[in-house]
């Protein structure tokens, strides 16, 4: 029981935390809400990074990305440029277009691929199954 409780003292106030990835450390924070839900958005020069820390239970991937683009604006008054926005309903990323002049970011499609199983074996007793392929762009 101590090992659970020591445990949960160290890691549960971790998940609360809303830090940004090491590139944007020292960034410039803003926090938002938008239709209840609370974003930190953090932005430095072109870049912004949002991350939603209010609690919301399977929330829908249109919807989440509508008000993380909300966000985004209402911190930045920025518009973003088109093709960069890229996350999930909990954490995204996004490039900005504060002049309204820049182009958008070319999208780059599916690209497909050429694949052939290598090997392929079972853990007796386990119960894994492993497959090894290997596979050449097209």
């Amino acid at each position: 029981m101590r090992q659970i409780l020591a445990f949960a003292s160290i890691f549960l106030p971790l998940a609360a935390c809303d830090s940004p990835t090491p590139g944007m450390a020292r960034a410039e924070r803003t926090v938002v809400v938008v239709d209840g839900s609370r974003f930190s958005v953090y932005r430095r020069d072109d870049r912004v990074e949002l991350i939603r820390t209010s609690r919301e239970w399977l929330p829908d991937w249109a919807e989440a990305q509508a008000k993380a683009e909300m966000a985004i604006r209402q911190a930045t008054g920025c518009k973003l440029r088109r093709n960069t926005f890229a996350g999930d309903p909990a954490m995204a990323r996004a490039r900005l277009n504060c002049s309204g002049r820049l182009s958008p970011v070319e999208r780059i499609g599916p690209q497909a691929y050429d694949c052939q199983v290598v090997a392929d074996w079972e853990s007796a007793g386990r119960g894994v199954r492993m497959t090894e392929i290997y596979c050449d762009p097209v």
